[in-house]
């Protein structure tokens, strides 16, 4: 993500980066820093010692290592800065936001706080580990995934593609997260497989006499117990009163207007029936509003507005849910950088946004700052992401 695409998503403004030929020069008055040199124990041992002796006393420092414990740098510091170091891990952003925060042992708590709310500014998803653990939390699941993946194709029960199809099938494009199909499931038969599994394959059952121990033998079976599961029971009445429906997200271009039908747009929020759908504006006096999608991780609202017939004064604007009382423009009509913005399209996992200009004859990624694709020939107006 470069800087213009995280001021646009996250509301704060880009920063300057900056380079400096010293490490005493870069360490001075900084609230955190993040050890990546190459992965050798002692090479990490040495940078944490240094930067010990240069940097304020209350500064975090955190290794970015995703094979080595944070524990296992300790060596040469202070038992003061033990309770300021810490591991955090990241994948692959922009497309992968997540990130993990692990303790050496001795990580002040304050911090994991502190740090979690600087990702969240920043864009990123933090996931604390509650403890020390060689994998962290998602690689621990990854290896046991592809271990089995491995292990399947060694025995020739499916091939590579097949393997790849049935997992993006099932897992990528399904409904449940894992402790959530689990408890759908029922613990109980998920308890029979697992027997099955460890007597075939003499496995350990250590996890089975954990999950029999702390949610079977206290009546926890998942969802078909009133004592749920993994998850609490789903709430159930005895009255015939409904769940309350979705809220449902639409423009109006506004034609319905005698004297301004042209800035005459609202964006509406509106609950479908019965007894009857009702609508209600959240935003009036829009030019054209066209295109619109919501991030689901941030709960933001991104629509274009096309604008004056003719002009090169299309916007692209975000909001907030429920109330939009934060709305912006993160291209402002009047930028001359969107012609006629139409669909706009979310890259949810990798926080950009995309947009389709009719008569500015391009596709345009973030804020109209970088066209992705332009084509005098052709005038889009629809736009998806695979």
């Amino acid at each position: 993500m470069n800087a213009s695409a995280r001021h646009h998503l996250v509301g704060l403004p880009p920063d300057i980066p900056f380079t400096s030929e010293t490490l005493t020069q870069s360490s001075a008055k900084k609230a955190s820093m993040f050890e990546c040199v190459p992965e050798k124990l002692q090479l990490k041992i040495d940078t944490f010692a240094e930067l010990e002796a240069i940097a304020p006393t209350d500064c975090i420092f955190a290794t970015n290592s995703s094979s080595y414990k944070s524990s296992e740098m300790l060596e040469k510091v202070s038992d003061a800065t033990k309770t300021r170091i810490l591991n955090t891990h990241y994948f692959m952003p922009p497309k992968i936001m997540a990130t993990e925060l692990m303790t050496d042992g001795h990580t002040s708590p304050e911090i994991f706080a502190f740090l979690e709310e600087r990702f969240q500014e920043a864009g990123l998803r933090p996931y604390v580990a509650r403890k020390e653990s060689t994998g962290f939390i998602f690689n621990r699941l990854w290896a046991a995934v592809k271990r089995e993946l491995l292990t399947i194709l060694a025995e020739d029960v499916a091939d590579v593609p097949t393997l790849d199809a049935i997992y993006s099938d099932v897992i990528l494009s399904g409904h449940y997260p894992p402790f959530k199909l689990m408890d759908l499931t029922g613990l109980d038969t998920i308890a029979l497989i697992e027997e099955h599994y460890i007597k075939e394959r003499k496995l350990p059952s250590t996890h089975l006499d954990y999950l029999r121990k702390n949610y079977i033998a206290q009546g926890k079976l998942g969802c078909k117990s009133p004592r749920g599961g993994f998850y609490p029971p789903t709430t159930t009445t005895t009255t015939t009163t409904p769940h309350p429906p979705r809220q449902i997200l639409a423009l109006d271009l506004g034609f319905s207007s005698p004297t301004r039908p042209l800035n005459n747009g609202a964006l509406l929020t509106i609950t479908p029936g019965p007894p009857a759908a009702t609508a209600r504006p959240l935003l009036t006096g829009l030019a054209l509003p066209d295109g619109l999608a919501v991030c689901p991780c941030t709960n933001r609202v991104f629509f274009t507005a096309m604008g004056t017939l003719g002009a090169r004064d299309g916007a692209l604007y975000t909001g907030t849910l429920p109330g939009l009382a934060d709305v912006q423009a993160v291209v402002a009509a009047g930028s001359g950088a969107l012609h006629t913005p139409k669909q706009v399209c979310l890259d949810a996992a990798a926080r950009r946004v995309y947009v389709c200009d009719r008569e500015g004859m391009a596709v345009v990624r973030c804020g109209g700052k970088t066209k992705v694709y332009e084509d005098e020939a052709r005038a889009f107006s629809g736009i998806a992401l695979l």
